[in-house]
């Protein structure tokens, strides 16, 4: 199979084969995320204009890289796969889904992907109708009871594995690969049951290769480098070569199949762990950038509640899915939303104010802290995540106690006018994280013993993005003057609260 080159500003020249440009590149589906932006950053780095479609390619390039390093590095468990004849079709599939894992992702980054389960036919129930299908069971008769777990797999990955499924179904099978399997390592549902099954264990180490829980996988990895390029910040340059160059597939004491990277790599690997945890910090969780996704989120509410309006609609993947891609394929791009908000905000409607809000930039609040490092030294959290370790939902407990408090305060005199109409808003930082545990990443030591966590290796040194719940409180910009009597009562309020 011939294949087509692609220039990259962060991986050079992509080499993509022919057949996938066609079958997959090549379509109104793919094609729409060149209009989806990466993230949400450039309302506070202008020059951050990169798209989902270039991370796509991005991510296949690395995923492709990873392949043939296994090949090398791996040859017992990968020679058994070529024995029986599964090995083509396993790195097939996984090729295909770094491709296409964004497939379905919404606009405006990850701040609209929650509107997928407030269609009439929410993306959940979309996913288990057609996991049911006789399609998912002739690939995988486990895929339909794995999709209803509790840990469940976020919105714009169930859409992505729903086109799977449906759209590209067809075309994938053409490649000898397997949709459902893809539709699994898009989502990071490893099988549950793959003692004994060598096909299923080498499985899971390709779904943690590229949806991994909590450890380093080909898509963190590209969206790591390359929105620390397109933000222009000083941030740390992983060594990707290196540290590809270091995938192992080793065996743990119970025979499962680990992913693990070899000790030559370890500074590469602290790298990911140090540039991710200061894109997190500093670029996703500044609250410019925090509180322009919020306006989004708002106006979007409010526009969507328009009995004209039907961007919901749009985003109802149902009959798509449903006809095999037979249907007009409706789900927006970031200029259409655009457009419908820009009219959105000349109107006297609820959430319009947002929206004029978001386009202006003239912003009607201001946090009462404005980093993390801040945030950690402020009394009054201090005293919130003194009382709330090893507490079960803590995020939703201290989101749902501070906010009744916050309305209790209605009656008191001596807050703003403001404040008493419920204009303070609490916005987490680091809702769409999923943090990289140093527990989750493995160790190869290179001596035939098991691989160990990364976390053994530096005694608990390696390091997170964020070890606690993180939010910032917002208050009107007439109150930031009462900023420290404000901070007061709030901490005297935390007492009562736990």
């Amino acid at each position: 199979m011939g294949s087509k080159l692609f220039r990259d500003a962060v991986h050079g020249y992509i080499r993509i084969p022919e057949g996938y440009c066609k079958d997959f590149v090549d379509t109104p589906e793919f094609q729409r995320l060149r209009y989806v932006e990466q993230t949400s950053m450039r309302i506070l780095f202008p020059s951050a204009r990169h798209d989902r479609f270039v991370h796509s390619l991005g991510t296949f390039h690395l995923g492709s890289q990873c392949c043939d390093v296994l090949e090398s590095e791996s040859k017992e468990v990968i020679g058994a796969l070529k024995e029986s004849g599964k090995w083509e079709g396993l790195r097939r599939t996984f090729e295909i889904a770094c491709l296409l894992h964004d497939v379905g992702h919404a606009p405006f980054s990850h701040a609209l992907e929650y509107a997928f389960e407030a269609t009439d036919y929410p993306i959940s129930t979309l996913l288990t109708d057609l996991a049911s299908q006789h399609r998912a069971e002739k690939w995988d008769s486990s895929l339909n009871k794995d999709v209803d777990r509790e840990e469940r797999a976020k919105e714009h990955e169930i859409a992505s594995a729903c086109l799977v499924l449906s759209r590209f179904a067809e075309e994938i099978e053409k490649y000898g690969a397997n949709p459902a399997l893809a539709a699994r390592m898009i989502m990071g549902y490893t099988y549950e049951d793959a003692q004994g099954k060598l096909f299923e264990r080498m499985a899971n180490v390709f779904i943690d290769l590229l949806n991994g829980e909590g450890t380093i996988d080909v898509d963190k990895l590209d969206y790591t480098v390359r929105d620390s390029w397109a933000s222009g910040v000083s941030n740390v340059v992983p060594d990707i070569q290196r540290l590809i160059s270091s995938l192992r597939v080793c065996q743990n004491p119970d025979k499962s199949l680990q992913l693990a990277f070899h000790k030559s790599g370890l500074s590469a690997v602290q790298q990911v762990f140090d540039a991710r945890s200061h894109l997190f910090r500093w670029v996703f969780s500044h609250h410019k950038v925090v509180y322009g996704t919020e306006l989004v989120q708002d106006a979007f509410d409010g526009m969507t509640k328009c009995p004209r309006n039907d961007l919901l609609a749009r985003m109802n993947l149902k009959e798509f899915c449903h006809t095999n891609g037979k249907s007009p394929f409706l789900l927006p791009s970031d200029n259409e939303v655009f457009a419908m908000l820009r009219d959105f905000s000349r109107e006297d409607l609820p959430g319009a104010e947002a929206a004029k809000e978001w386009f202006s930039r003239k912003h009607t609040r201001k946090p009462l802290w404005k980093s993390y490092a801040e945030y950690r030294q402020n009394k009054m959290i201090k005293k919130i995540l003194a009382r709330i370790r090893g507490m079960d939902a803590t995020r939703h407990k201290v989101d749902v106690k501070i906010k009744q408090k916050l309305n209790d305060l209605k009656a008191r005199d001596e807050w703003h006018e403001q404040l008493s109409s419920g204009s303070c808003k609490i916005i987490y930082a680091d809702a769409s994280a999923r943090p990289m545990d140093p527990k989750s990443v493995y160790v190869d030591v290179g001596d035939g013993s098991p691989p160990v966590p990364y976390d053994n290796v530096f005694e608990g040194q390696a390091g997170a993005c964020f070890d606690a719940p993180f939010f910032y409180i917002f208050v009107p910009i007439t109150a930031k003057e009462e900023r420290r009597k404000l901070l007061n009562d709030l901490t005297e309020l935390v007492e009562k609260i736990f």
